[in-house]
């Protein structure tokens, strides 16, 4: 842990439009850093909209929810972790409505997201400290730098070849359109069969594999934070029709998403994941990223 805070969780969605996530509260501090659309927060019955370029922090033990407003596109950071800084806290707390992005927020976020993941313990401190700064940062005025970029991966891909890194990559940009090796050829300037051969020597499993797990697991966090239909969820995460998002979610997780949905709307259990099939798989990787998915579903104990 860094110093006084405790990264726990952070990623990037497009969330599945009309959004709602509904009410509750947590032990833990949530960051929403809007990127593009508009969303309505209400905080302890504060009631106040959210735009792109702007953030929300939400103390823990606050009784919260969201929905997207009149927008084509909702895209976000959330970042949860806990805070023993009292002063940062106490800027938080005061300042929590609405928080001004800048060029430098936009490179830390990007960082503490890519960094969030990884198995290299030095390198999850690091996500830390650039969450600490984040933080600092969004109190203060805006300053102007220039933005810079920052590719964002769903796993760890320290140890793994340019091309395993590319492909990782471009899936987590483009999970919820149609993906095909064909696609994927094009994008990383690779060829089909050495993308694949190189691929599964690097994660011990396909890349038809690795694109539904991703798939299944942002169809998981939908289900249990948003208030969303499946027909939305599937359609959302990529898949053409109900049947196969059906299918290809209890292979993983050993139950329906629509068991699952009514499972997280009254109680979301840890538990669930653990008779799911990510074993078979026998991919470090994957097992690291179920075992995330995991905490993400037990915030409701």
């Amino acid at each position: 842990m860094f110093h006084d805070i405790e990264l726990q969780w952070a990623a990037t969605y497009e969330y599945p439009l009309p959004w709602h996530l509904l009410p509750h509260l947590h032990s833990f501090y949530q960051l929403f850093y809007i990127i593009e659309g508009v969303a309505e927060f209400t905080v302890d019955g504060h009631v106040f909209l959210v735009e792109a370029g702007q953030s929300v922090v939400v103390p823990p033990n606050s009784m919260h929810e969201a929905k997207s407003v009149n927008t084509k596109v909702l895209r976000a950071s959330e970042v949860m972790f806990r805070l023993k800084d009292e002063a940062l806290a106490k800027r938080l707390t005061e300042r929590r409505r609405l928080l001004r992005n800048n060029t430098v927020t936009d490179r830390l976020i990007q960082y503490v997201t890519s960094y969030c993941l990884s198995r290299d313990p030095s390198v999850h401190c690091s996500a830390e400290g650039y969450l600490h700064t984040l933080l600092w940062e969004l109190t203060m005025p805006p300053q102007g730098f220039d933005k810079l970029a920052c590719n964002a991966y769903e796993i760890d891909v320290s140890g793994f070849s340019e091309v395993s890194g590319e492909v990782v990559r471009y899936i987590s940009e483009n999970y919820s359109k149609q993906i095909t090796l064909e696609s994927l050829s094009n994008a990383t300037g690779y060829h089909k069969s050495y993308i694949c051969t190189i691929f599964k020597k690097d994660t011990g499993i396909t890349v038809n594999e690795y694109l539904n797990f991703i798939r299944i697991k942002h169809a998981a966090e939908y289900l249990t934070y948003a208030n969303c239909d499946l027909t939305s969820v599937c359609a959302s995460v990529g898949f053409l029709n109900i049947s196969h998002f059906n299918r290809t979610f209890k292979k993983f997780l050993s139950v329906p998403p629509g068991h699952y949905h009514r499972v997280a709307k009254t109680k979301v259990n840890s538990a669930l994941l653990e008779k799911n099939s990510f074993e078979h798989l026998e991919s470090e990787p994957l097992m690291t990223m179920a075992a995330q998915l995991g905490a993400i579903v037990d915030v409701f104990e």
